[in-house]
């Protein structure tokens, strides 16, 4: 382990020869030395964070034991025991490391990470989350671990979803669902909610879980159908013809007034290619537009909507539209 013999080492002294410098290169007087300091105070003594060097001039960490020798209650020296420790040393910094980069990825992470050991009487209870806790909940990391769980936080109508896809799921079984977060400040959040849960050797069981904040998106869907909700309202209302049709010229949807006007049952209607409904002498000036209409949408110029909505425009400008003499098919 040291590369001498055992004569070379007889009668030397060990720490000129294997103990004489630290880690970072600096001299190790032998006046400082821990063996030396407790075989004179009489006292044993256990050191895990030094350096024994090799004949060669290489170094390897060290774990020592050293007590002192009394003979005939004289003390005449110690007697040292040491062993190797590099791979404990590189597996002590591999985790560190780890540790370390886990720290940073959870700190800037968005999301919500968290686990969760089993209890007594099957209780999942947190015992690690990351620190994007507060974005999602509005309470700090301390107050979600004191809690325990986040249950007491989702919002009542959505307990049954919570408790069957987190609090009841079975080892190897994973989950997905969203529940509605009640924040601090009272406010409302949406959360997309993933978990799973791990047997362990010992019967108890691990849950893993992330939390994903969807409320902005929520919030987008709700406005549209809202939006939608709206347009719906005044276009079934509206005493004018309105309809869309897709990049193809299919009908996507017509109020209730156009498919009067042309005599058509609305499901029949969304059957009907748009260019039939166009006089002749006017489908030219028509399919012309349409087909820039579909180029710009495609061009990224203008959305499939509005390329539909500038194509409707064209073809129903006059207050009656001149139709057709026969319906397609005839």
């Amino acid at each position: 382990m040291l590369g001498y013999t055992q004569e070379e080492l007889l009668g030397k002294s060990m720490h000129t020869l294997i103990h004489h410098t630290h880690a970072d290169g600096r001299p190790y007087p032998k006046e400082d030395c821990h063996v030396r300091c407790s075989t004179l105070a009489g006292e044993p003594t256990h050191v895990d964070s030094e350096m024994h060097w090799r004949k060669d001039g290489s170094s390897f960490p060290v774990e020592y034991w050293s007590h002192p020798l009394h003979r005939k209650g004289e003390l005449v020296g110690a007697v040292v025991t040491f062993i190797d420790i590099s791979e404990r040393k590189r597996m002590e910094q591999a985790l560190r490391l780890s540790e370390e980069r886990y720290r940073l990825i959870s700190s800037v992470a968005t999301d919500l990470l968290y686990s969760c050991s089993q209890r007594a009487g099957g209780f999942f209870a947190i015992d690690w989350a990351t620190a994007s806790v507060d974005r999602i909940f509005g309470y700090s990391l301390d107050e979600i671990l004191q809690q325990g769980c986040w249950r007491c936080y989702v919002h009542p109508d959505d307990l049954p979803e919570f408790d069957s896809n987190i609090t009841n799921l079975a080892p190897g079984q994973r989950s997905e669902c969203d529940l509605r977060i009640l924040a601090k400040d009272g406010s409302t959040h949406y959360i997309q909610a993933y978990s799973m849960v791990v047997a362990s050797a010992d019967g108890t069981h691990r849950l893993y879980g992330a939390c994903q904040d969807i409320t902005d998106r929520m919030r987008a869907k709700k406005a549209l159908r809202e939006s939608e909700a709206r347009f719906r309202a005044m276009a079934e209302h509206s005493a004018d013809w309105i309809w869309s049709v897709d990049i193809h010229g299919r009908h996507t949807y017509s109020n209730q007034r156009g498919v009067h006007i042309l005599g058509y049952a609305q499901e029949e209607f969304r059957g009907v290619d748009v260019s039939s409904l166009v006089h002749p002498d006017d489908l030219p000036l028509f399919l012309q537009a349409f087909a820039k209409a579909v180029s710009d949408a495609r061009a990224g110029r203008t959305s499939c909507c509005a390329g539909a909505t500038a194509t409707a425009a064209i073809a129903s400008s006059s207050p009656t539209p001149r139709r057709s003499s026969t319906k397609p098919g005839n």
